[in-house]
């Protein structure tokens, strides 16, 4: 699915914008994919390095939103006892 190719600052002011996982993911896409055009484009070390900041920051919004929700996945099995055997099972004495 092709995505539309966004500017740095659209990019800046949907970083401010976003809310959800989904939309933070989308915008640290498409900040990759400016940083790769700015590259082939010749525009200069200074486009490349917004465009990593912008994916860099929409990585940290996305960490900082993860901790705040509760995740809803399984809960792990823990065992409610020592499932290990004791010395005193095999009676090594």
């Amino acid at each position: 699915m092709s995505q539309p190719l966004i500017t740095i600052d659209a990019a800046l002011q949907a970083l401010a914008s976003a809310t959800t996982p989904d939309e933070l993911i989308t915008l640290a896409n498409q900040a990759t994919a400016l940083q790769v055009y700015a590259r082939r484009a010749k525009l200069g070390m200074f486009a490349q390095n917004r465009c990593a900041e912008i994916r860099l920051r929409a990585e940290r919004k996305l960490g900082e939103l993860l901790t705040t929700h509760r995740l809803h996945g399984r809960p792990k099995s823990v065992p409610e006892e020592n499932t290990f055997p004791s010395l005193s099972r095999f009676r090594c004495a």
